[in-house]
């Protein structure tokens, strides 16, 4: 394995070392020693973060060449994934929600998850229900489709919520939004797959399993584990897929800038569900006081 060592310099005109097999992973040893405190000696406030910047970058004692941008420019997206991430997961969840009147938390049902590089699928159920596959949640990539709704299973269930998220289906819109007809279901999996030519389930099949995880109590929860599965098994080929339409269509951008913004994107979706889980204070008394008053100060204005 390839060891490339990054110097970084502290804010605070503190210098540090810190090796790794690329930029990227020697960034997340970096904030991984901030987290465990070993960096506190070096901060002179209480910020949460500690600011850095790369000096330079040396080649280990083995010799090997140094990783440079313009080499790896043309290097497939998923190679670049894989270097850098102990473990790629695929994930799905199901969930009941009564969404009458909105704004309810999810009562999570199962969790599948299928890992890429070890290709080995975790169920997850009852009790299982609140972990992660075994992992470094800090060095995986979590892959889901609208991952609004996977973070907010976390968020429910007690899980702290990765860093790292793919979400297909911001990805799908950023390269088909205003390039195909919309409407209900256009940038859904089901669809989005069969514009790949990827085989999978009908839209009728899936609003039934939906239907039936929603609304029948007594449905039996191989089924749905088994639902749950294929959804992630298509999410797969979609990603696949996918990042061959994202290098095929952005040919000016490398595979690292385009990594970058995805995994920003994903997390910003990641943090809309914890806003969603919180909620947002209203003042109650004033809200009313303005709805009763409301026709009457419309009259006069």
């Amino acid at each position: 394995m390839k060891k490339f060592k990054f110097k970084y310099s502290i804010i605070y005109s503190h210098e540090i070392v810190v090796e790794g097999k690329n930029e990227m992973d020697a960034r997340e040893l970096l904030n991984e020693d901030y987290d465990n405190g070993q960096l506190e000696d070096w901060t002179l406030d209480s910020g949460p973060t500690i600011g850095f910047k790369i000096n330079s970058v040396e080649p280990t004692k083995d010799g090997k060449e140094l990783w440079s941008e313009k080499d790896e420019k043309h290097k497939p997206i998923l190679e670049v994934l894989k270097e850098n991430f102990d473990e790629i997961f695929f994930v799905d969840t199901e969930f009941r929600q009564d969404l009458k009147d909105k704004g309810e938390r999810p009562s999570v049902v199962c969790a599948v998850y299928k890992g890429l590089k070890s290709q080995q699928v975790f169920k997850h159920y009852g009790d299982d229900l609140n972990k992660l596959p075994p992992c470094k949640a800090k060095r995986s990539l979590f892959v889901a489709y609208n991952v609004v709704a996977e973070a907010a299973c976390f968020k429910n269930l007690g899980i702290t919520i990765p860093q790292n998220w793919w979400d297909c289906f911001i990805e799908n819109k950023k390269l088909y939004l205003g390039r195909i007809a919309g409407g209900k279901g256009a940038f859904g999996l089901i669809r989005t797959a069969k514009r790949y030519g990827i085989e999978c389930m009908s839209e009728d099949r899936k609003q039934w399993e939906i239907e039936q995880i929603l609304h029948n109590p007594e449905h039996p929860i191989g089924d749905i584990l088994d639902y749950c599965l294929q959804d992630v098994l298509t999410l797969e080929e979609v990603f696949y897929a996918q990042l061959k339409d994202i290098e095929e269509t952005f040919t000016n951008k490398g595979p690292r800038e385009i990594i970058q913004h995805a995994l920003f994107h994903g997390l910003s979706m990641a943090y809309t569900a914890v806003v969603e889980h919180n909620g947002i204070p209203i003042d109650s008394f004033l809200y009313g006081e303005i709805s009763n008053n409301f026709p009457m100060a419309k009259e006069k204005i």
